[in-house]
């Protein structure tokens, strides 16, 4: 016997609770004058004893494993320290490497079905004697292309148990198309064929779209039944995006389900990719369909979080219908929020501070407009993801810094539907550098340079830019909002254009070419000037305005 690998998530979920919580949780409470007794008995194969296999203890109203033993080399076991009670014991073949199936004493197919072991003072062990494994019947099968002859790999094959169809076992198809599934029950099932992903349609054995249609199977005990195959053809398919409406960016990992209108089956379903995009193929050229979107991926295949339907509707039945090779049923989602407050030391509000969002990957995800005279501040159209938020306070007089000021201190959304409040920042007032920027004019003296550029970084880091000025009709010039007792260099630039960088003749102070080579400065200096070289030529200097919309982690 072999173990059939889909039959372990069937038995985690038993055994869960023993993992986790080593059956405390689970024990009846104990008394003084109780006291505990063991169940007994021995697993066999045939006539073969069955070593290292596992037998579970629920409590007889509990559907939760919450102790268990493994067999010895004689195939025997014992489970003591039970409290005087009432059990169900469970043979976990779905643990082991034995191609049978789980039952549950006396040779019972369910919980519910397991007839009760009870622990008294009058019977403290219960020898259950010995519980012969049954073997699992197996179906197997290949699917290939209709066109080709090809195996298809990739397909889900699920045979689904008529007495409970919430009960199903299931395999993917290898390279060649094979697929084998084992650790079925003696009983009546359906096969289905599901491509989901491809263009490739769903259908039931033998050869037939609906279920009410398809073929039933019959196993025995460790019957292998063969030859249950499928050729799929191709199908229409739909596709579009969905995005958030804030900023138009697409969602990644957003869910999509496809149901046929008439009678509201599921017939297909996938996840978007990076850019929000999907398609749902395999579907019938003569359908009509519905479409669902989630905004999450749930851990099955099934979607999670906030949902609509297409065209924007609430539920299904007013959901716009779409027909096939309709490459536009996009869905669109308002996006999470993270607001809070932005005050001095006294909890005033400081009123032009910009807050950016920056996601995991380090991107600028999205910008709040400036604050107002209340300080207060919300970014909108914000995913599921970590961000770091820093609080830009250019030309305020204070500094700017990061939330909780580090750039490691993250705020997580969770779902679309988030709205986070109270991340708030107190910022401290800034200190200033200034001087005066002329330009040389032949051999007159140089002049005031109106319009030029100033930016100011951090001198132990070239990518921290900490602030700019524009230099005013006398050539003077400010930056503001500098942390105190930091230490600076200064790039002067003979242009700003209109949208705050620089360009044209640039030097590095003190008449320095590059940021290795330039004299720092101290936070509060004032005659920090530089006399620049006239140019004809205008050079657009674009790494300042990039530098500007990203500001880097402070160094510590």
């Amino acid at each position: 016997m072999s173990m059939n690998n889909n039959r372990w998530l069937r038995f985690l979920t038993i055994l869960l609770p023993l993992l986790s919580f080593s059956g405390l949780c689970c024990l009846p409470p104990a008394a003084e004058a109780q006291t505990t007794g063991s169940i007994t008995g021995k697993v066999l194969d045939g006539n073969d004893p069955v070593p290292n296999f596992l037998v579970g203890v629920s409590l007889s109203d509990q559907n939760s494993v919450f102790k268990a033993e493994k067999t010895g080399a004689d195939g025997s076991y014992t489970i003591s320290g039970l409290q005087f009670g009432n059990y169900r014991i469970i043979f976990a073949c779905a643990a082991s490497e034995l191609d049978c199936i789980d039952q549950w004493y006396n040779n019972r197919a369910t919980f519910t079905e397991a007839d009760i072991v009870s622990l008294t003072s009058g019977q403290a062990t219960q020898d259950l004697g010995e519980t012969v494994l049954v073997s699992g019947a197996v179906i197997k099968g290949t699917v290939t292309d209709q066109s080709s002859g090809k195996g298809i790999e990739g397909v889900t094959v699920q045979v689904i148990d008529l007495n409970d169809e919430n009960n199903f076992l299931s395999d993917t198809t290898n390279s060649s198309g094979a697929y084998s599934i084992s650790g079925l029950r003696a009983g009546s099932y359906k096969v289905r064929f599901r491509a989901f992903g491809t263009n490739y349609g769903t259908e039931w054995y033998d050869d037939v779209a609906d279920e009410g249609d398809a073929t039933v199977l019959t196993v025995t005990a460790g019957e292998t039944k063969v030859g249950i195959d499928a050729i799929l053809s191709t199908g229409g398919s739909i596709s579009g995006k969905v995005t958030i409406s804030e900023t138009g960016a697409g969602i990644s990992g957003a869910w999509i389900n496809v149901y046929d209108t008439a009678d509201n089956t599921l017939k297909g379903y996938t996840a978007t990719g990076t850019d929000g995009s999907y398609t749902v193929g395999g579907l019938s050229a003569s359908g009509s369909y519905k479409v669902q979107f989630f905004e999450k991926k749930a851990a099955t295949n099934a979607g999670a979080g906030v949902n609509k339907w297409y065209n924007d509707k609430s539920d299904a039945a007013t959901a716009d219908s779409v027909s096939i090779g309709q490459t536009d049923v996009d869905a669109v989602f308002n996006g999470a929020s993270i607001s809070g407050t932005v005050t001095d030391s006294a909890g005033e509000g400081i009123a032009g501070v910009i807050v950016k969002a920056y996601d995991s990957s380090g991107s600028l995800a999205a910008t709040s407009p400036a604050t107002g005279t209340d300080g207060a501040y919300t970014v909108v159209g914000l995913q599921r993801d970590s961000y770091t938020l820093y609080f830009q306070a250019d030309g305020t007089g204070y500094s700017s810094e990061w939330y909780k000021e580090s750039s490691a201190d993250a705020v997580d959304i969770t779902s679309l539907g988030d709205a986070l409040t109270g991340k708030d920042a107190e910022l401290d007032l800034g200190v200033s550098i200034s001087g005066t920027v002329t330009i040389k004019d032949g051999d007159s003296d140089p002049v005031p340079l109106e319009g030029g550029l100033v930016a100011v970084y951090d001198s132990a880091d070239s990518s921290l830019l900490r602030g700019t000025a524009t230099t005013g009709t006398d050539g003077i010039y400010e930056v503001t909002g500098l942390p105190a007792g930091g230490t600076f260099k200064v790039r002067f630039f003979r242009k700003t254009t209109a949208n705050g960088s620089g360009y044209g003749t640039s030097e590095w102070y003190d008449d320095q070419p590059n940021f290795d080579q330039a004299t720092e400065v101290q936070a509060g200096d004032t005659t920090v000037d530089a006399v620049l070289e006239p140019s004809n030529s205008l050079i657009p200097v674009y790494k300042l305005l990039l530098l500007k919309s990203r500001p880097q982690p402070e160094n510590p």
